[in-house]
């Protein structure tokens, strides 16, 4: 057991090598200095990558927060108006650890928009917390965060990634 345990362990390590060398390869040059004021991680940029390349596939906003699970899809019948989530689900559950883990934690984010998603992220605590309570009050914080970054994130790459 302890051998296929440790098996395992070099078999990630291996994936994550040649994850390593294909994130950074020349070609992604541009989105990952994007993806490095947003502190990014590997597994983060892996999904983002494997979702939005290339970027011109995407002509809308609408379009790009749909591929990375943060879209909604309208669901209405006679008078009830519902509106359900729409697109990846790995990828929203990847972008809200993301945002747990970085973004929520405060302080280590050190780029100006890093900065403003760290703000963003405060308002928004502030505005729900009398509200709010619980297990909920982190998912709707991290959602509405989340919902916010993409719009810059797509701006960003956009004037980066397309010229």
């Amino acid at each position: 057991m302890a051998l296929e345990i440790c098996n395992n362990h070099l078999f990630e390590f291996h994936i994550r090598e040649e994850l390593l060398q294909l994130i950074f390869s020349p070609e992604f040059t541009q989105y990952n200095l994007v993806f490095d004021d947003y502190g990014f991680g590997l597994m983060s940029r892996a999904m983002l990558l494997s979702r939005i390349y290339p970027l011109e596939r995407f002509v809308t906003q609408g379009a790009f927060k749909r591929r990375l699970g943060y879209g909604q899809e309208e669901r209405s019948s006679g008078d009830v108006q519902k509106f359900a989530k729409s697109g990846s689900k790995l990828a929203r559950t990847e972008l809200y650890l993301w945002c747990y883990s970085v973004v929520a934690k405060g302080n280590k984010l050190t780029s100006e928009i890093g900065k403003q998603i760290e703000a963003k992220y405060q308002e928004i605590s502030e505005k729900l917390r009398p509200t709010v309570k619980g297990a909920k009050f982190a998912k709707l914080c991290n959602a509405r965060t989340v919902a916010v970054a993409l719009r810059w994130l797509y701006r960003d790459l956009r004037r980066n990634c397309l010229k």
